[in-house]
């Protein structure tokens, strides 16, 4: 049985309310500390607590709900079924291709039900008051929406970044977790640093990004394990966050957060297009040459759909109103392609991208608002 998940597989109906709010951009962080000083003073608690700091993979994220006997609810970043709402069993697993964004999401799951049992059984065994835990995991398909070039053992593999018990508890991925996890068979995000949340440390996770080929990693989550806190930060190719573009002189020199976006910035700007500074624009190093198809086109709709506002301002909008819209949106998504692989990007390449946008914006939208 085929199942390959498309444009029209996202019913509206099927949304969840309950979403789970990405992590924000550092940058953003120490912009609102530095120019709040209620935040300021709150976030000032952050300094010299543990701080982990995971690799940020780029696929497709991925949740489901697991039970004492069943895997449910398998379902995007945005909270739409992917397929049927059906549980499935030991005994009733996955159909054999049950493909999502060109990765083969049903096998993974059935070569790891067991083990995705035996951790809510284990997770019971401690929580006793569970009756389910929802998994949140980044699944590596053959295409990475950012270009990332992934060993083929990373291919069509998820990775735990995060476990909710249905009482609310979060359980991120730190030492322990990644030891738990490792005893039972799961898989987990890679942790590349631990240390104290302070300058040394930012300076350390800036210094790796900048010694880091394109092409290569996307960046880092910083948890705060202590506050349940995460922060991303991405390598300058793949930042899109224009917090670091408002910093100013003034804010360079604050004693604590100054030095900190100091070595942001510079690793931003390392990253970037030479001569290009992040403060005056958002352009991106150009990668190796790539031939565009549909379902890079496709991902990078998605991705962008996942991390903006374009559903809520699209829901606000009159129909007279969508095709101003709607170019806006191509135009956002042409950037970005031409940002990522500008060699590539010739009359015929824009002209066949023009025309998956055209025969398939519409149709998203109208499926996932």
């Amino acid at each position: 049985m085929s199942f390959d998940i498309q444009v029209s597989i996202f019913d509206k109906s099927t949304k969840t309310s309950a979403i789970r709010k990405s992590d924000i951009n550092f940058d953003k962080l120490l912009y609102r500390s530095l120019t709040n000083k209620g935040a300021y003073n709150q976030t000032q608690q952050f300094i010299n607590t543990p701080v982990i700091a995971t690799t940020k993979l780029d696929g497709t994220q991925v949740r489901f709900i697991v039970n004492k006997n069943t895997i449910s609810q398998i379902r995007t970043h945005n909270g739409y079924l992917i397929g049927s709402d059906k549980k499935y069993t030991i005994n009733n697993k996955l159909p054999l291709k049950f493909i999502y964004q060109e990765g083969n999401l049903g096998k993974f799951l059935n070569d790891n039900f067991d083990k995705y049992i035996m951790l809510f059984h284990k997770l019971n065994s401690l929580y006793v008051k569970i009756s389910y835990i929802t998994i949140f995991m980044e699944f590596i398909i053959p295409t990475s929406p950012c270009g990332i070039i992934y060993d083929d053992k990373y291919i069509h593999k998820g990775y735990v970044f995060e476990i909710i018990l249905n009482t609310g508890q979060s359980i991120r991925i730190d030492k322990k977790t990644k030891i738990f996890l490792d005893s039972i068979g799961i898989l987990s995000v890679p942790i590349k640093f631990e240390g104290k949340f302070n300058k040394e440390f930012i300076d350390n996770v800036c210094d790796k990004l900048i010694n880091t080929k394109k092409n290569i990693c996307e960046g880092y989550i910083m948890y705060l394990p202590e506050f349940n806190k995460g922060f991303k930060i991405k390598y300058g190719l793949y930042h899109e966050s224009s917090f670091c573009h408002k910093i100013n002189k003034q804010m360079h020199t604050d004693n604590i957060y100054g030095k900190m976006i100091s070595s942001v910035i510079t690793m931003l700007n390392k990253t970037h297009v030479p001569k290009q500074n992040c403060n005056a624009n958002k352009t991106r190093v150009s990668k190796q040459k790539c031939v565009f198809n549909e379902q890079i086109v496709l991902n990078l709709i998605y991705k962008e759909l996942g991390h903006d506002k374009w559903i809520e301002q699209f829901n606000k909008l009159d129909k007279k109103e969508y095709k101003m819209f709607f170019d806006k949106f191509k135009d956002v998504i042409l950037k970005k392609i031409m940002d990522l692989n500008p060699n590539s990007i010739d009359k015929k390449t824009t002209k066949l991208i023009n025309r998956i946008m055209d025969q398939n914006i519409y149709k998203i939208f109208n499926t996932i608002k």
